[in-house]
């Protein structure tokens, strides 16, 4: 594993759909959902 390399953040949003469709055509990526009890989740593959 790389010295200081980043493994894990978060980003608070208002709008999941809104962040998910933006991050997902500037990176060319697809997130992969995750659900909790209380929050709705998407995380970077």
């Amino acid at each position: 594993m790389r010295k200081n390399a980043i493994s894990w953040f978060d980003l608070y949003v208002n709008d999941l759909a809104r962040s998910q469709a933006f991050y997902e055509q500037i990176l060319q990526i697809q997130m992969i959902p995750a659900e909790d009890e209380s929050y709705q989740v998407v995380m970077f593959p």
